[in-house]
């Protein structure tokens, strides 16, 4: 929470955060959609919790970027070049996503 503070308030708004409760209040003075599973029910945001912790392990613990901009870039290229279509997943037999769609086609 303390890094999202520092951000310019602009850059923040329609941004969404996955986090618990207890930010609430300071998430909406900020403009930040909140995204925490329901009440009881843990299990609902299981999938993004893992990505999370992968995403940390393999990005940002790996080499920091030293601006907003460049971990905007980095995380993005992440996402849709590396973890969407190249990064092997057991889940999927051992391929990457692409080579399982292509498989299945």
């Amino acid at each position: 929470m303390r890094t999202l503070t520092k951000l310019p308030t602009k850059k923040l708004k329609g941004t969404i955060i996955h986090t618990d409760r207890r930010y609430r209040e300071k998430l909406m003075e900020l403009g930040v959609k909140e995204s925490y599973s329901k009440n009881g029910k843990p299990w609902d945001d299981a999938g993004i919790e893992l990505f999370h912790a992968v995403l940390k392990k393999e990005l940002i613990y790996a080499g920091l970027q030293k601006s907003y901009k460049k971990m905007k870039v980095a995380i993005f290229e992440y996402i849709e070049v590396w973890y969407n279509m190249r990064r092997i997943q057991k889940r999927l037999g051992y391929l990457s996503s692409r080579d399982y769609l292509k498989k299945k086609l």
